[in-house]
């Protein structure tokens, strides 16, 4: 029997390289595999190195199928991302609770946005893990539930990707 999730995700692999301008950043990009299953996320993620195997500024995305993780995308620029800084030495446990309740869709409930995806970014000190929404409208409740998933206070900011894009840019 096959445990169908409820939404199709892509995992996305991102390469920091020196010097890589928001021109070049799709360049850096690279599609691991696409998840229609439970038995096919876990397959994935047994697949992927830990994230303390991430080097500098580089990370995984898990997005739903069709959307890239970048802020320009269709699916995303009128929206944001939640992100959320967390220390290093519980990011791992932290990523991966996270990571089943946003594919598990476990979500719903809480939040009015539609969840694009969420990736994990590896950062001088911490990581961050982002929720990338297509909404603008910021939800209070999603850093409570967040602290309420993964057990672990962790400093969040909600950020639009029109900002994001227009602070890059400059």
């Amino acid at each position: 029997m096959v445990l169908e999730l409820e939404y199709e995700w892509e995992c996305w692999y991102d390469h920091a390289v020196s010097g890589r301008s928001a021109q070049n950043y799709e360049d850096t990009l690279h599609k691991v595999c696409t998840l229609r299953s439970v038995e096919e996320f876990w397959g994935c993620y047994a697949h992927l190195s830990g994230i303390h195997a991430l080097g500098p500024k580089c990370g995984y995305h898990f997005m739903k199928k069709g959307v890239k993780p970048m802020w320009e995308h269709p699916q995303n620029k009128e929206g944001g991302i939640w992100q959320f800084k967390v220390p290093k030495e519980s990011a791992q446990t932290v990523w991966k609770d996270f990571l089943i309740s946003v594919i598990g869709h476990s979500y719903s409930e809480f939040l009015k946005e539609q969840v694009n995806g969420i990736s994990i970014t590896n950062r001088q000190g911490e990581f961050y893990i982002n929720m990338w929404v297509d909404s603008q409208d910021p939800q209070n409740g999603v850093a409570n539930w967040f602290a309420e998933q993964t057990q672990v206070p962790a400093k969040s900011v909600f950020k639009t990707c029109f900002s994001l894009i227009k602070n890059y840019k400059s």
